[in-house]
């Protein structure tokens, strides 16, 4: 922390904090321009939208660090002015995350003639970030997993209804921007992605749902093929089964289990181990701990989602759409992806949405590097990373190998059979400045 304070660049940094403490955001980088021909009268837009949305989902000063352009505060990246401009991608990152988890891409996309939008979700990215440099997991006397979730949304009542409130809001200023709108999200992001085509049919040209997160992992996320003793759940094998359990009862329930709704989930050591970064480079920005009541809130919207997807009358139509993942997903139930995938195939056609998965040894993060920086190798993440620009741009469906996904294989074991032929996605090696010219 005080490495960060006492920085060079820290000047920046502290005025960041002292407009936070004023007005409950930063616009320090909200808008970045790759050219400085963005107009005052779009960057005044968009710092306007920012700031409200910061009041409206995040009354807290929000992690701004003065050593990396890519933590936790929203962002507005201009499409290259040398190419022909396009449209722009909406970003929708996943729990716990940041806007960073986008950056890499938000890059990559500007230089096909697409601006990136990015908004930071409800409750996420409070300063600092959760260094955990004296093992106390405290900020001020107070436990991470209750600093860090106050502005949560929760199940109770109908606070997870904010997730749904702030998506209409992100569409509704993607809908003033010129050109075509295409979204995208990871994991939780990934609800919300698809959310946002819900919620303004025929707004977005294409819709890419990475990771997608429609409810907690399910009794075989987490199976390892190559483990004999059958299929595994994640939240056993990473909180144990008491999370598992507990997690279950609150998302029925809600209200109801006040008693354990503010227990405590982390994603531990690890987690805080990429938020200090590596060999002197600055790690992962957003936050790792919180309570089981806001699982709660993600399952909610989650289960309202599909019955969105699989039945709304208002859902006249839907972008072109693919879904991408790891097969036997240890965050999120593939399950219920592959629920929503029939649903829409039934609904508007199978040329409408494609999909594929990659092998369970993908993480769920997938691509964002500083997520998955403990990782030794990431060799798929270059062909990835090259068939999201593809699809993005173009609309090409990801390539795809020979044999089905593993899921598919082993759909006779599971009474939950959704009959949704799954292809496994291909991974192949392939230079980064193919993916980033």
């Amino acid at each position: 922390m005080l490495r960060m304070l006492f920085h060079p660049k820290s000047l920046k940094f502290l005025a960041c904090i002292a407009l936070a403490a004023l007005t409950f955001s930063s616009s320090c980088k909200t808008v970045e321009s790759s050219s400085g021909s963005l107009s005052e009268k779009s960057r005044t837009k968009t710092d306007v939208f920012f700031a409200e949305m910061y009041k409206k989902y995040n009354p807290y000063p929000i992690q701004d660090d003065p050593e990396t352009p890519d933590d936790c505060q929203s962002l507005f990246k201009e499409a290259d002015p040398s190419v022909p401009y396009k449209g722009v991608v909406v970003y929708f990152h996943g729990f716990t995350a940041c806007p960073q988890q986008f950056y890499e891409f938000a890059q990559i996309m500007a230089k096909k003639g697409y601006s990136a939008l990015a908004v930071l979700m409800p409750g996420q990215g409070r300063f600092p970030a959760p260094f955990n440099n004296d093992g106390k997991k405290t900020i001020n006397g107070r436990k991470y997993k209750d600093y860090y979730s106050e502005y949560l949304p929760v199940k109770k009542g109908d606070d997870w209804k904010r997730y749904l409130n702030f998506v209409s809001d992100v569409n509704t200023f993607a809908a003033t921007l010129p050109g075509e709108k295409l979204v995208t999200g990871l994991s939780v992001g990934g609800q919300l992605a698809a959310y946002a085509y819900v919620e303004r049919p025929g707004l977005y040209k294409r819709a890419l749902l990475i990771s997608s997160y429609l409810g907690m992992p399910g009794s075989y996320s987490g199976r390892n093929s190559t483990t004999s003793g059958g299929m595994l759940n994640s939240l056993r094998r990473l909180s144990g089964d008491t999370i598992y359990h507990i997690t279950k009862a609150v998302s029925q329930q809600g209200s109801n289990l006040d008693i354990i709704a503010d227990r405590e989930v982390s994603w531990g050591d690890k987690c805080y181990q990429q938020t200090r970064g590596f060999n002197g480079n600055p790690g992962r920005r957003g936050i790792c701990d919180f309570h089981v009541e806001n699982i709660a809130a993600i399952n909610s919207l989650g289960e309202y989602i599909l019955g969105q997807i699989k039945a709304s009358p208002a859902l006249t139509q839907i972008p072109q759409i693919q879904y991408v993942g790891p097969e036997w997903d240890t965050g999120g139930d593939t399950l219920l992806v592959r629920k929503a995938i029939g649903y829409q195939k039934a609904r508007f056609g199978d040329d409408k949405v494609n999909a594929c998965f990659f092998p369970n040894v993908v993480p769920h993060s997938m691509f964002a590097r500083k997520d998955i920086a403990v990782l030794p190798e990431t060799p798929w993440i270059n062909s990835f990373m090259l068939e999201t620009t593809k699809f993005l741009e173009t609309g090409a469906t990801y390539k795809v190998s020979q044999e089905p996904s593993e899921e598919t294989q082993w759909d006779g074991a599971s009474d939950q059979d959704s009959g949704v032929f799954q292809n496994r996605c291909d991974v192949y090696a392939v230079d980064y400045s193919k993916v980033s010219p």
